[in-house]
């Protein structure tokens, strides 16, 4: 990996934070959590819908069915609550962070799991200032997970050596652009947009969680998160992040 060194304290500090409380980390814990409910309500509709069918009707039978159901459907909306207070963007720690320093640490973060995927973990970062004014901990989340995809995706189908590289850029107006691009097999056009939808995942036994709550927490911090194709092949996520306190917050 190429880059600048991060300081220790600071990484040290983040990569506690982003084990405890990473993006990836938050999604298998709420994937977990609502396999169960959804097992629930699927097993009594089943079982309710073949009491249905048969000769007679056995009201209690089929009134205990559907309170497991109303009940699962509850414990599932308790979930729904506790995910969007999970990914509730904090204003209150936003600063002006950044960008570079934070892709070198999770770089480094995550430089040896890439290497132990034959990965090439490389950054391309703009010269000077790369500041964006959002919640720290919460764009090394983004970061993070978007690397870990590229990660994940850098050199299936015959995409030569696996790389993935994050780059920063400024746009010479008010918004900066990280973006993480890899050279897997890419995303067709028409399905990029559902990548964003829960439970839509491109990662063989990937839990599809992941950008959904990355572009929760960016659309948070007034910015936006897209998906394209990388030249040659593979794929490329922009993050588009303010580089200053909105009108309205410095009000």
């Amino acid at each position: 990996m190429t880059g600048r060194e991060p300081s220790e304290l600071g990484l040290a500090e983040l990569a506690h934070d982003l084990r405890v409380e990473s993006v990836g980390r938050l999604a298998a814990h709420f994937a977990h959590e609502l396999r169960q409910p959804l097992t629930t309500i699927s097993s009594c509709a089943q079982s309710s819908l073949e009491e249905l069918d048969g000769d007679g009707i056995d009201a209690e039978r089929l009134k205990a069915g559907l309170g497991m159901i109303e009940r699962a459907a509850r414990r599932m909306n308790d979930l729904m609550i506790q995910i969007n207070s999970a990914i509730r963007v904090d204003r209150a720690e936003f600063c002006l962070v950044d960008l570079n320093l934070l892709a070198t640490e999770v770089a480094h973060l995550l430089n040896r799991s890439a290497q132990d995927k034959g990965v090439t973990l490389t950054l391309g970062l703009t010269e000077g200032a790369a500041s964006a004014w959002g919640n720290a901990r919460q764009i090394a989340q983004v970061i993070m997970n978007l690397v870990s995809n590229g990660i994940e995706a850098a050199g299936r189908d015959g995409g030569g050596p696996p790389e993935v590289v994050i780059r920063t850029h400024q746009t010479g107006g008010t918004n900066i652009l990280l973006s993480v691009i890899d050279n897997g097999p890419g995303i067709p056009e028409n399905d990029r947009e559902r990548f964003f939808s829960p439970f839509v995942s491109g990662t063989p036994g990937g839990l599809g969680l992941g950008l959904p709550i990355c572009r929760a927490l960016v659309e948070g911090m007034e910015g936006a998160i897209s998906i394209g194709e990388a030249d040659p092949r593979g794929t490329v996520v922009t993050v588009v992040l303010p580089t200053a306190q909105s009108s309205e917050e410095s009000g």
